[in-house]
């Protein structure tokens, strides 16, 4: 097990797609133009602290984790349900690590060559949080 950090959680959902998605290109830094598609860029866009909340074990300081994650697929190659596919993957990786998706939108159709889901991923960690071993 590991601490929710950036990089650990990164990592985690990382992997789980390129278990069902193999040639995916994933980054933490949005691509206008990715190298490839499907594109998955997942970066943290929150991690605030909330002083007063306290923790079980009676620490305070617990954080609100907040991710973006942005699915792109060609629709050359590609349709709008592979987009929905790859986002409910991503969904469910974050889920193990307990964040709820608190919204999803639909950018682009189609119209301009791409399909482009952006998701948004919350939940509260607290210090003495461990990520859960994958595939647990």
């Amino acid at each position: 097990m590991s601490t929710y950090k950036r990089n650990n959680v990164y990592d985690y959902v990382y992997h789980d797609v390129i278990d069902v998605y193999e040639d995916a290109y994933i980054s933490g830094v949005y691509e206008p133009v990715p190298k490839s598609f499907p594109a998955v860029f997942i970066r943290e866009i929150g991690r605030s602290t909330q002083e007063s909340s306290v923790t079980f074990s009676g620490e305070q300081g617990v954080k609100i984790s907040t991710y973006e994650v942005q699915v792109q697929t060609n629709a050359e190659n590609s349709s709008m349900s592979d987009a929905y596919s790859i986002m409910e993957t991503v969904e469910k990786s974050f889920q193990k690590l307990f964040y709820i998706q608190t919204a999803m939108n639909k950018i682009d159709d189609g119209t301009y060559g791409t399909y482009r889901l952006v998701g948004t991923f919350r939940r509260v960690v607290g210090n003495a949080d461990q990520i859960p071993e994958r595939g647990e």
